[in-house]
């Protein structure tokens, strides 16, 4: 399992045949809203979701002109803590949701969707990027949001949803928080 800090992730290209695994736990007993989005809307929408909508959690791929998005789970806006795993095997062209560590459901085929998914929005966390301000806003709490790069297995899965604080690597020296409560403590 491949883990970068923040400072390495600004050049992170996701590519045509790039492998990734994105993973969050949430809580929400409300409608829905987007957990994170890498989504552009140009002639075609490029990118992709993850999105909570209807008590299921929405996953898409998209490039021009192929889009392949597919609902797995039910009932997951019972107000109780859950967590969500989706690996992007774009090498194998199948996509694969984990909900509390476990798959849901067969491989979805993403095959045809094919080119780059990288444009100029970032990612965002908690809203749609190509249309935040379509009300498409997480509703609800999200915590230990992480992508990784590379197609995380049912293991990895399982120690990411249950010591993501180990799994990452990254100190908290020089972090804003960390700073901060230094800077508080020298003037209190």
């Amino acid at each position: 399992m491949e883990t970068e800090s923040a400072d390495k992730l600004t050049g992170f290209k996701l590519g045509k045949k790039t492998d990734f695994t994105a993973t969050a736990w949430f809580k929400t007993d409300q409608g829905g809203g987007f957990v994170m989005s890498k989504t552009l809307k140009a002639a075609e929408w490029t990118g992709f979701e993850v999105k909570f909508s209807n008590g299921m959690i929405r996953t898409c791929l998209q490039t021009e002109p192929a889009t392949v998005c597919d609902n797995r789970g039910a009932g997951l806006n019972n107000g109780k803590w859950r967590h969500v795993a989706v690996v992007f095997s774009r090498t194998k062209g199948e996509r694969y949701v984990y909900i509390d560590g476990k798959q849901e459901g067969n491989p979805i085929d993403q095959k045809k969707v094919k080119g780059s998914i990288d444009h100029k929005n970032g990612l965002a966390i908690g809203v749609s990027m190509g249309d935040h301000r379509g009300g498409s806003f997480f509703k609800g709490i999200m915590d230990q949001v992480a992508i990784f790069k590379g197609e995380l297995t049912k293991d990895d899965i399982q120690q990411v949803m249950n010591n993501l604080e180990e799994t990452l690597s990254v100190s908290p020296v020089g972090c804003l928080i960390s700073t901060w409560a230094q800077v508080k403590l020298r003037l209190n």
